[in-house]
């Protein structure tokens, strides 16, 4: 077999990797976030109720201290409390009910340089219940302000693009520091190295 038969057999086995997989290997989560509810704080609008859940759930499954759902086969925590605790443990996982309240939100023009600036502002809050008995596990706060020239007409696809991008920054803003906040109560445990004997 040529050389250059035997680099397109590698990139073909390597590009055809069974059902979707990835040459990557996997992550390694630590905390279990499950999105339990996204409520609004009074005064606000519910109109970006959807977009942060979306955003939230995403969020989640990008970060690679966080899972989205727990681990296969996991007891119901609800029906068997004390055998779900144990089998979290053996995996070294913590599990969570996640909760975020959307609790500003501002939508404005103004005259800019060009003709008008579009400016919202986005805030929100996330609370972590512990699984399966439900007590406050953390908060993280995320805020975010964007600025778009949108002419002298707003269009509807210029409030959803600020909206959107509003709705990212403060989502990122608040997994994070909700991240870091398990992480400095519950630190990565470090391997002990061996001791070589004499």
């Amino acid at each position: 077999m040529s050389l250059l038969a035997l680099a397109v057999g590698v990139a073909v086995a390597l590009v055809s990797l069974p059902n979707g997989a990835s040459a990557e290997p996997a992550k390694r989560a630590r905390f279990c976030l499950l999105l339990s509810q996204v409520t609004v704080a009074e005064g606000v609008p519910n109109n970006l109720v959807e977009a942060v859940r979306a955003r939230t759930e995403a969020a989640i499954a990008a970060h690679a201290e966080l899972s989205p759902a727990l681990p296969e086969k996991a007891p119901d925590p609800a029906a068997k409390p004390k055998a779900f605790s144990a089998f979290m443990k053996r995996r070294g996982l913590r599990a969570y009910r996640l909760n975020v309240e959307i609790t500003s939100y501002r939508h404005e023009l103004s005259e800019g340089r060009r003709g008008q600036e579009l400016t919202v502002h986005v805030g929100l809050r996330t609370f972590g219940e512990t699984m399966p008995k439900p007590a406050i596990g953390f908060t993280g706060d995320g805020q975010a302000t964007v600025k778009l020239e949108v002419g002298r007409t707003l269009r509807d696809r210029d409030t959803r693009a600020g909206n959107r991008d509003a709705v990212e920054l403060a989502v990122e803003e608040a997994l994070s520091e909700s991240v870091r906040r398990l992480e400095q109560k519950y630190p990565p445990k470090r391997r002990r190295a061996r001791q070589k004997k004499n």
